[in-house]
């Protein structure tokens, strides 16, 4: 038993043998972004021209039109030659492109990403926040 003892003793003092602790090499340098462009993934339209081709009207009337829009820079727009004000915000899944000064009033709708690639906005909802129960559907194509 004294045997037993002894080696299970020694046994369990060879086990709690304390192991040297190996230094982890550094990590490889990463470069440093530092130019914006890379990065900037803002969706822009201006300088670009479009052509409102349509609009239905709340009660379900429609007229052909050819009214152009050209995006002068990010804020800025003419409407028929008059100059005026848009905006083009993200949210997590689509863009709020507002229209200020139209013929129609303050128009804000929701369109998508795909929608301003492809250059074509069939029959997009807008209203008008200043009177919500004025709704237009508006056919646009950039030219």
């Amino acid at each position: 038993m004294k045997y037993i003892m002894l080696l299970a003793l020694t046994l369990v003092m060879w086990s709690c043998v304390k192991q040297e602790p190996k230094p982890q090499l550094p990590l490889a340098p990463q470069p440093i972004i530092t130019d914006s462009t890379l990065v900037d993934s803002t969706l822009t339209i201006k300088e670009e021209t479009w052509v409102i081709t349509k609009i239905m009207y709340t009660d379900y009337h429609y007229e052909n039109r050819s009214d152009t829009l050209y995006f002068i820079d990010k804020e800025k727009y003419t409407f028929n030659g008059d100059e005026s004000f848009y905006d083009l915000d993200l949210t997590s899944t689509y863009y709020i492109l507002t229209f200020y000064d139209t013929d129609w009033g303050h128009l804000t709708g929701k369109v998508y990403l795909n929608q301003i690639d492809n250059g074509e906005l069939v029959g997009v909802l807008f209203t008008d926040y200043m009177d919500n129960t004025k709704k237009y559907r508006l056919w646009l194509k950039r030219i």
